[in-house]
């Protein structure tokens, strides 16, 4: 189903496309009118403005009025808020909606808009009715308050369903991620200094190598992890058995967090050796948040990870 710039008129069909072609079929059965396109080029500016100027065509000079709009229902307002999409396909992709499958619902001038948490489009949907909201680009309905065996209360939108997560956690998984990211780059960058340094013999052995080095490790390890389908072969039946890749994706998940509490373990243990305060203090934070991460990433049963069970 595409919609158009005429409101409530709705073009069905379908766009399929390989590397160097674009094709797109539609057709709207009130004004028994179609087209079939095909293109030798993957431009998606090329192929947008080739299927305005055709929709356009078609359209001229039909009008359509849209179902008048009513005061929107108080259920609707209240949908204010953040929110996470229900039932992906396994856990990979539940984890992965944590933060960009983050839908935000607000409300103004009589319309529930919704966007990704990150922006890119925004929606204006309006109702017609009390029971579900209407998409102005396609003249369907668009959003509805169900309830879920499982979840209890979530909003369907189109065939997917949402359901309401707290500001507290969304930002706070953002936070963790972010932080982990750049303690991760530091730690990387400091390597490239003390490692060369105690190779040469400029820097004492002693208890802050090895807080350096743990977290360091496992930084390393979580950067490896997607690294080993493009390394040693992303093929579907390489990775669902037991084979090179989801073997040494299995090793990795269980060594993962095995270095993150160890190297939290070391930080506790040196606390009053003598050393650099912002050596231990990057170290020992860099190890809370490998351990954080490893918490989340347990709870949705990431870890020792054996994809060909």
């Amino acid at each position: 189903i595409f919609g158009n710039d005429n409101p409530n008129i709705t073009l069905y069909g379908h766009t399929g496309g390989l590397p160097g072609a674009t094709t797109d079929f539609a057709y709207i059965p009130e004004l028994k009118v179609g087209y079939a396109l095909m293109l030798t080029t993957s431009n998606g500016q090329a192929v947008g403005r080739a299927q305005q100027l055709i929709r356009e065509y078609l359209l001229k000079g039909v009008v359509n009025k849209p179902e008048q709009a009513i005061e929107l229902p108080r259920k609707f307002q209240q949908l204010e808020g953040l929110y996470q999409k229900l039932n992906p396909s396994g856990n990979i992709e539940l984890i992965k909606t944590d933060v960009d499958g983050i839908m935000k619902f607000s409300v103004s001038d009589n319309r529930l808009h919704r966007e990704p948490f990150f922006g890119g489009w925004r929606s204006s949907d309006y109702a017609t009715n009390d029971k579900n909201l209407t998409d102005p680009y396609t003249g369907l309905p668009s959003i509805a308050i169900v309830q879920d065996p499982l979840a209890g209360e979530v909003v369907q939108v189109g065939g997917e369903t949402y359901k309401k997560v707290s500001v507290i956690s969304v930002y706070g998984r953002l936070a963790l991620l972010i932080s982990l990211v750049i303690f991760s780059a530091i730690s990387i960058l400091l390597a490239l200094i003390w490692i060369p340094r105690r190779v040469f013999g400029k820097l004492q052995h002693g208890s802050s190598i090895k807080l350096r080095a743990l977290p360091l490790a496992a930084s390393i390890c979580l950067i490896l992890l997607p690294l080993v389908p493009a390394v040693l072969g992303a093929d579907v039946l390489d990775i669902a058995r037991l084979s090179p890749t989801s073997f040494s994706i299995f090793l990795l998940s269980i060594i993962y967090p095995f270095l993150s509490c160890y190297s939290l373990f070391v930080a506790y243990k040196t606390r009053t050796a003598t050393m650099n305060s912002w050596v231990y203090w990057h170290s020992t934070l860099l190890a809370l948040l490998h351990v954080s991460f490893s918490v989340y990433v347990a709870t949705y049963g990431l870890l020792a990870l054996r994809l060909w069970a």
